[in-house]
């Protein structure tokens, strides 16, 4: 019974993850993010995906040398502003797990890291770091 109803949500997530990773008109029409202060001439401090990962990498190893072996993945999500970014050891699946009799599995997990915080894009300031040890 319970089968029936994740199959019938397969198609809704499905429809629901590509209009999230859709990227080809909407952000292609965008202008380019410009900063209302900081910055040099509007342009940001930090302004792609490897600059914030670079300067979380730099951070988290004068904090905790020996916790990149621990969680090795840094996911890096562009908030508009400033970038979040955070660590942790689980991969997405990169596949479906089949079940016996042939249906899907879903696998949701939370957590996993132990070290965040967030890069303002124009003045590449760090804000709201943390960790758990």
């Amino acid at each position: 019974m319970i089968a029936k109803y994740w199959c019938a949500l397969i198609p809704l997530l499905s429809a629901v993850l590509f209009f999230l990773n859709d990227t080809s008109s909407a952000a292609k029409d965008e202008p380019p993010f410009r900063c209302q202060s900081g910055g040099i001439g509007g342009e940001p401090f930090v302004p792609d995906i490897a600059t914030a990962r670079a300067i979380f990498k730099a951070v988290k190893h004068a904090v905790w040398p020996d916790d990149s072996k621990k969680f090795p993945i840094i996911v890096v999500m562009d908030k508009g502003g400033y970038w979040d970014v955070g660590d942790t050891s689980r991969a997405k699946p990169k596949s479906p797990h089949l079940v016996p009799g042939g249906s899907e599995e879903i696998i949701v997990s939370a957590g996993g890291g132990t070290f965040r915080m967030e890069i303002n894009k124009c003045t590449g300031a760090i804000s709201n770091a943390g960790g758990i040890r």
